[in-house]
């Protein structure tokens, strides 16, 4: 058998390489298959690449050495960080409190807890005892100690709504109309940056600090990004201002993920459905208790040891829940940035740019109005409706009434519907049944089936039966869907 250092001699003549170093280009370039079997080289110096996309043979310089370069090991390991795609999950919760009269009536509500907490972490709290929490204490604890301490978390909310609105009480009514009103944010969209979307973020100088200025942008009640910049004022029309760094703070966005579940925080983590499912309870039988008495004692606690109990224990299950999910998304090949957690639209988003970029089958706005015509765009657009319910009688019913659901009907719908990007785009005024140019079609019938026929119709539709309405349709000149009788 000949040794490895006459094969290696071999390979250099025959390919006409000078030297082979374990980092050598040139050396990739060598067919061995061609020349040799690599398995049938007895010499643990001679291994094969671990990164998927190179498995190429090499001679490792030390024993443990798993990459046959640097680019190679660094890819790998990148390329191994983004599969597993693993994220840690910060809760952010707050409680309140309700302030009575002698006559037991609510005058007042403060909000005198906040909590950051997530998997097997120290929980983070902010409070002045029973007194209410500022919006400037606020900010400033979520972005000077929450923020690095867990600089590369994903933070989390669910329904985060009441909590914004304590967050944002006492801002200026300006600053708090340019932040949710529609008119008002579309003051602050961009007009010439390339085509950013992303409006001008709403800004409010700190009023103790005037040098500091605070920066925030909301995205409906989904998401609360906020920064500070420690910065003297804009001054436009005067000289530059020495000292001032030009890199600009970093963004921390807090996603409200209630959207993924619609219900309850209690119902998302019961853990009956998931033991009747197979799978793990993500809560103790006792944690669990302990989240529905707090939830149920919300309106007349008070500030004590055990808000705070509560308070930490919520944003550490809501941790594990998100943890939960993101877990599945992973293994479905859905992986999502840390400020894209607000909600399954997203999750949808990322589902179709893995489908385009490993199928191929490119379905973006730009691409499906390049080649569907746009009448038929519109006939699409206008044949959709949300759901409907049909009442059949009102007032009280003696006997029995039955309801009937089909599970999941739109979702099923949806996956036997024609590709848009795949076949004929017909047009005429006749009876589909009659036009000649469907004749070449006609044999495979209407319907959703393969090679059959799709049939938007615009009609006029009148009901005639005394209790239920007519079809649905749309009203010319009307988005809206209306029943005729």
């Amino acid at each position: 058998m000949k040794t490895t250092i006459e094969i290696l001699e071999e390979i250099l003549k025959a390919e006409e390489i000078d030297e082979i170093t374990p980092f050598d280009d040139p050396w990739r370039n060598v067919d061995i298959g061609k020349i040799i079997d690599p398995a049938e080289l007895h010499c643990p110096w001679w291994l094969f690449c671990k990164a998927p996309d190179c498995e190429w043979p090499f001679i490792a310089y030390k024993r443990n050495q798993k990459y046959c370069s640097r680019k190679c090991s660094a890819n790998a390991a990148r390329d191994e960080r983004r599969a597993q795609h693993e994220i840690e999950f910060i809760g952010i919760d707050g409680e309140g409190v309700n302030v009575l009269n002698d006559a037991g009536e609510i005058v007042e509500h403060n909000y005198v807890l906040l909590c950051a907490n997530g998997i097997n972490t120290e929980p983070l709290f902010l409070h002045r005892d029973d007194s209410r929490l500022t919006t400037l204490e606020i900010l400033e604890w979520l972005y000077y100690t929450v923020f690095p301490r867990y600089p590369d978390a994903c933070f989390v909310t669910f329904a985060m709504g009441y909590d914004l609105s304590q967050w944002l009480k006492n801002l200026p009514k300006s600053r708090a109309r340019s932040l949710f009103v529609k008119a008002e944010i579309q003051k602050r969209k961009r007009t010439s940056s390339g085509g950013n979307p992303t409006p001008f973020p709403v800004r409010w100088r700190d009023p103790e600090r005037p040098t500091r200025e605070w920066e925030f942008d909301t995205l409906g009640t989904k998401r609360l990004k906020l920064r500070l910049r420690e910065t003297p004022y804009r001054d436009y029309s005067g000289p530059e201002i020495d000292n001032v760094k030009n890199k600009s703070p970093s963004w921390m966005y807090i996603c409200d993920v209630f959207s993924y579940f619609q219900q309850s925080f209690v119902k998302a983590i019961d853990p009956e459905p998931r033991i009747k499912a197979g799978t793990a309870s993500i809560v103790t039988p006792e944690e669990y208790e302990i989240i529905k008495e707090g939830k149920s004692r919300r309106a007349d606690a008070g500030f004590d040891e055990a808000m705070k109990q509560y308070n930490a224990l919520e944003c550490d299950v809501l941790a594990r829940l998100m943890k939960e999910l993101d877990r599945g998304m992973v293994e479905n090949d859905i992986r999502l940035r840390r400020d894209k957690y607000i909600g399954p639209g997203q999750t949808a988003q990322a589902s179709m740019d893995g489908i385009i970029k490993t199928s191929g089958a490119d379905f973006r706005r730009k691409n499906i109005e390049e080649i569907v015509p746009l009448e038929f765009r519109n006939t699409a657009r206008q044949s959709y409706f949300g759901g409907w319910f049909e009442i059949m009688k009102h007032g009280m019913h003696e006997g029995t009434a039955y309801e009937y659901d089909i599970n999941s009907a739109y979702p099923k719908v949806m996956t036997q519907l024609p590709c848009l990007l795949h076949g004929n785009h017909l047009h005429g005024d006749s009876d589909p049944y009659r036009a000649g140019q469907l004749r070449p079609y006609r044999n495979n019938g209407f319907g959703l089936g393969p090679g059959q026929i799709l049939c938007l119709v615009d009609a006029s539709v009148v009901g005639l039966h005394p209790r239920i309405g007519a079809m649905l349709h749309r009203r010319a000149r009307s988005n809206r869907a209306h029943a005729r009788t």
